[in-house]
């Protein structure tokens, strides 16, 4: 019997030995780590857990294969991984204020999310109220991009600038590229505003503010372009 003891304590501090020489290579992840070694250097299968966590395949150390990404926020990637970064196909998930997800999905490349459309237009990222957005362009002469939000409940939403009624509309842009004169509002009723974001530069990307809800949307090419924003709200 205490040979036996012996042995299983033997065993496990052989374990343990080797799975605290086991070296995850990205300082974040660094912490405690469970699974696959070869060479002193997480590999196979594993979870990471450190500043932030991971739980997938491994190679030489770095996340490596399929896995999931979990960052200290909460908000978290499941997908393709080489030599540490993002690459091939996956799902960014986002948690808004309600516990809900938003969704990006698509192709990342070396750590880089590639959107796939030669629309002239990509739509980055939409929260969870945005239920659905079609983009045009327009015919007009204006040197403009048009906006139109539309709740799809018949609700009321942001308080929009200069009106006297609560209603959905473009609080403000967030450049993220390029830039632009003014913003306009020129047309409301009870569940549609539309706002005019006057003599915009190319390429221009922006996050539209509305209410709570967020669109982050990038036009590559000069355009007369319109935008329908539907929010369930």
């Amino acid at each position: 019997m205490k040979t036996t003891i012996a042995l299983l304590l033997s065993l496990f501090t052989v374990f343990f030995a080797v799975a605290q020489e086991c070296k995850v290579a990205p300082p974040d992840l660094q912490g405690t780590y469970e699974g696959g070694c070869k060479d002193g250097k997480a590999d196979g299968f594993g979870m990471a857990t450190g500043k932030h966590k991971f739980q997938g395949m491994f190679k030489k150390g770095k996340p490596d294969g399929r896995g999931t990404y979990t960052w200290e926020d909460g908000h978290f990637y499941v997908g393709e991984w080489k030599d540490g970064l993002k690459d091939g196909e996956g799902e960014m998930h986002y948690a808004d204020t309600t516990g809900a997800d938003s969704v990006v999905t698509g192709t990342w490349k070396k750590d880089k999310f590639q959107p796939a459309n030669d629309k002239g237009y990509i739509i980055h990222f939409q929260t969870q109220k945005i239920t659905r957005i079609t983009v045009t362009a327009s015919e007009a002469n204006e040197n403009s991009i048009i906006i139109e939000v539309q709740s799809t409940s018949g609700g009321t939403g942001a308080i929009m600038s200069g009106a006297t009624s609560a209603i959905l509309a473009v609080s403000d842009i967030q450049l993220l590229k390029g830039q632009f004169e003014q913003l306009v509002q020129t047309t409301n009723s009870g569940t549609r505003s539309i706002t005019r974001v006057m003599r915009p530069t190319f390429p221009f990307r922006g996050k539209l503010i509305i209410g709570s809800e967020q669109v982050d949307i990038e036009f590559t090419e000069k355009k007369n372009w319109r935008i329908q924003v539907f929010v369930n709200q």
